[in-house]
């Protein structure tokens, strides 16, 4: 986080994909880190407008929390790609995705979540002129 957030920002992304490998080697690639790492490698993707990269790595995330179960990641997840498929102006895919987490976390009144989730909707709006 450090290189990524003061400028190194290649350093960081390169620090990155090592944790991850590391993660995977030890077993660990479904961790709560490995999770973080996977989270701040896509931000950092992102500086870089890199953008591709980062959904194809969100992407993969999505995939593993529905193949896991894990609910909640799944739909933080799709409120990450919504962000950067805004950015790429996919609005259509960053609604449907925004539309699934909203409608999961208040189904499961994960209100924090959700206010998360709704503010992205609001980006998505804005950016749309809507």
């Amino acid at each position: 986080m450090y290189y990524a957030n003061s400028g190194n920002v290649q350093q960081g992304i390169d620090t990155y994909h090592n944790c991850l490998k590391l993660c995977k080697d030890y077993g660990l690639e479904n961790s709560q880190n490995a999770h973080k790492i996977q989270d701040n490698l896509a931000r950092a993707l992102g500086k870089l407008n890199r953008i591709d990269e980062a959904i194809q790595l969100v992407r993969g995330s999505i995939e593993t929390a529905v193949q896991n179960g894990d609910t909640i990641r799944e739909n933080v997840q799709r409120i990450n790609i919504a962000d950067y498929l805004i950015e790429i102006d996919a609005f259509t895919e960053a609604e449907q995705h925004l539309n699934l987490a909203i409608q999961y976390f208040s189904e499961n009144k994960e209100y924090h979540y959700l206010i998360f989730a709704y503010r992205c909707k609001a980006r998505l709006y804005e950016v749309q002129k809507k």
